[in-house]
């Protein structure tokens, strides 16, 4: 049995065609942060290596990285909201610190 590593996503396809995007709000991921990921997944469990989706054919008990993700709209920091300026203008404004330790501002484009 193949397990793919989204619970959201019941399936993958068989062959080479492309994945259907599951109903609810997942994204199909860029191929480099795709890959990017799969690397990193890789490289904190060595002795149970996850394939990528398009590897095919999968073995029976392979476990496979699903393409799609659930985009962030906002995070929890320290008792503070942080949202995308998409959502929420004012929780996506921030200000920080540059280098020179001079006080800016910015929005959160994307999490």
């Amino acid at each position: 049995m193949l397990r793919v590593l989204d619970p959201s996503a019941s399936t993958l396809p068989t062959n080479h065609e492309e994945p259907r995007a599951p109903s609810h709000k997942l994204m199909l991921l860029p191929d480099l942060i795709y890959q990017q990921i799969l690397t990193l997944v890789n490289s904190t469990n060595p002795s149970k290596l996850v394939r990528h989706f398009q590897s095919f054919p999968h073995p029976a008990d392979a476990d496979i990285l699903s393409p799609y993700a659930t985009p962030l709209n906002h995070v929890i920091y320290k008792t503070r909201r942080y949202t995308t300026s998409a959502i929420h203008s004012g929780n996506g404004t921030i200000s920080f610190k540059t280098v020179d330790e001079f006080l800016a501002f910015g929005k959160i484009e994307s999490m």
